[in-house]
């Protein structure tokens, strides 16, 4: 359950922070907020991104908005998590 939950609050953080207006957040500011979430997330051990980017994908297929369950979707890659 705990995990669950701090993964949505870092989706939730990274949808803000990339799908949001220059006029709503810096563009600079958010590029450093992602880089941060993206070196911390990739210092976990790999059984815990295994864990994490199934519960990104999970929660990817229950968006309602077809946009943000792609984006969402993306979230692994985009942040380093899974190998190409």
């Amino acid at each position: 359950m705990l995990l669950r939950i701090l993964a949505s609050i870092a989706i939730d953080q990274i949808c803000f922070l990339e799908l949001s207006s220059d006029e709503v957040i810096d563009p600079d500011f958010a590029m450093r907020q992602l880089e941060s979430i993206s070196a911390q997330l990739a210092a976990l051990e790999p059984v815990e991104i295994e864990t994490l980017v199934s519960l990104i994908r999970e929660t990817a297929e229950d968006q309602v908005s077809a946009e943000r369950r792609e984006f969402i979707s993306k979230i692994p890659d985009y942040l380093g998590l899974t190998e190409k």
